[in-house]
């Protein structure tokens, strides 16, 4: 079932922007998705791995949605307000209707009372004054009573849930702020196992442990951590964003040319002259073979090629260039076709199109000779790593940028560059993972072996800033800023910790 966060989207944290790593970055939202687009490296494969929220109008996907919410004592008045400020903005971002989205609210402490049902309030203006209504219970945490409730009442079809033959999606979204006082994972389980989606969102002292055990998979999708409830709405727009019926192809795309939306996935098509590369992604003018480097013509393009010469689609007079390259430094048009080269002092390497920085202190050739030796083994196996992260493939991905990491270390021509940024990105997929203390330890690697490279600092500070280091993540952005100081990610961030050590110092805790 598709999840409410696409494409990367766990960890979201109060009005910081996103964890750092690879994506462009479209619009910097003030909350904590999972990375920040380090563009000043054009060559590296940096992408954030979660769109800019879009503020746009959208229609979302019918779904039976049940909030399930803590009201316990340590959940304070104005605090629980919020809360419902929360659910009510949720309710403005969803299309409400008989036939499309249908809200339940389930209030819990030590007892549980369902607020309201699905078949209860059947428009936006109807629910948010239902919202409005909800009063906190107060005492206990009775987390695994709430859930059983939530699926033994709000979504039987009594209660107003369609039925499975609808093909209707079942929601959950769990909202605490403490460690449940009786047993979740069995009753979260059972819930799953019926067709209830889990989402998990913590805030404050909420226990990881148990937002990760009621969630369903993925949980770098599933489980979300706020650190006050004052930012808790901000969460909005990143479920806004998968519950939106948004073009795919906006929510970003790797086609080198023309990005097609097909539902919820998009595929790519080549301009007049050009043919799609085995990849799926590049194109390659017609009779150049992939990539533009003469090597052979698509199986079944040869008639299109002739077709295509025929009606004038391809001009020997073209700047290849100017239509598209992926040369890492320049790119040189030879009649239809491009090739590659690189500055002063770099070489270029197997794959024709990336450059590596050579260093030939004998005189020799020599590091040129073991540089081309190093492209079949570390190289590739690097850009092996990029291209499963890229895809989201994230454990093949760690399993390679560890297999480059142990060889790299081994090797006295590897690249510090290229070591640091496999470190940052391993640590990003343990992030995804939420081993945060793991994921930590490998933004360090990366900061002592590059001490200059502002992205993990900046990563590094985020986790801190989320386990509420706020000392320690303020001195990161505060490097990462000295490093690049038009790093906007990293200035909002440190404003925000800034405050938030305000507030809990206020707060007494």
């Amino acid at each position: 079932m598709k999840s409410f966060i696409g494409s990367l989207v766990y960890c979201l944290s109060l009005l910081l922007v996103d964890l750092c790593e690879s994506y462009d970055l479209n619009n910097p939202s003030h909350i904590l998705a999972q990375s920040y687009a380090q563009r000043r490296n054009q060559a590296l494969p940096h992408r954030t791995l979660s769109p800019a929220a879009t503020d746009s109008q959208c229609r979302s996907r019918p779904l039976d949605l049940v909030f399930i919410i803590d009201s316990s004592r340590s959940v304070r008045p104005g605090e629980f307000e919020k809360v419902k400020i929360f659910l009510a903005d949720m309710v403005d971002t969803l299309d409400v209707g008989p036939d499309a989205t249908r809200v339940a609210v389930v209030n819990y402490a030590s007892t549980v009372k369902i607020e309201f049902l699905l078949k209860n309030h059947l428009s936006k203006d109807s629910i948010k004054q239902a919202i409005n209504r909800i009063e906190p219970l107060a005492a206990g945490t009775m987390t695994g009573m709430a859930i059983k409730k939530a699926m033994d009442e709000a979504f039987t079809e009594k209660s107003g849930a369609r039925p499975k033959s609808k093909n209707i999606s079942k929601v959950a979204i769990i909202v605490t702020d403490g460690r449940p006082q009786d047993q979740v994972e069995d009753v979260s389980a059972a819930a799953r196992a019926s067709g209830i989606e889990i989402y998990a969102v913590g805030v404050d002292r909420a226990d990881m442990r148990s937002l990760k055990l009621m969630a369903s998979n993925p949980l770098e999708d599933h489980v979300f951590y706020v650190e006050t409830y004052g930012v808790i709405e901000k969460l909005t727009s990143k479920f806004r964003e998968t519950l939106c019926d948004i073009d795919a192809c906006d929510m970003g795309h790797s086609c080198q040319h023309i990005c097609v939306s097909s539902g919820n996935s998009y595929h790519c098509k080549c301009h007049s002259g050009f043919v799609l590369n085995d990849d799926l992604r590049t194109c390659s003018i017609r009779g150049a073979g992939a990539y533009g480097h003469g090597d052979s013509v698509h199986k079944g393009d040869r008639k299109k090629k002739n077709d295509a010469n025929q009606n004038g689609e391809a001009s020997a007079s073209m700047d290849a260039c100017a239509l598209g390259h992926d040369c890492q430094h320049t790119c040189v048009s030879s009649g239809s076709s491009y090739y590659c080269t690189c500055p002063l002092g770099f070489v270029l390497v197997q794959d024709k199109k990336s450059c590596f920085k050579a260093s030939d202190a004998d005189g020799d050739g020599s590091a040129i000779a073991r540089l081309i030796l190093m492209e079949d083994s570390e190289l590739m196996i690097l850009q092996k790593a990029h291209d499963e992260f890229n895809s989201k493939n994230y454990k093949p991905a760690e399993e390679l940028y560890t297999q480059f990491i142990e060889s790299c270390s081994k090797s006295r021509d590897c690249n510090a560059h290229d070591l640091a940024i496999a470190y940052n990105n391993r640590g990003q997929v343990k992030y995804l993972r939420v081993d945060f203390y793991e994921a930590m330890d490998d933004y360090t690697c990366a900061i002592q072996i590059n001490s200059q490279f502002e992205v993990p600092l900046y990563n590094r500070g985020l986790i801190r800033y989320r386990l509420g280091f706020f000392k320690e993540a303020e001195n990161d952005f505060r490097r990462a800023l000295e490093l690049n100081p038009d790093f906007k990610d990293a200035t909002e961030s440190l404003k925000q910790t800034l405050l938030d050590s305000e507030e809990k110092l206020k707060r007494g805790y």
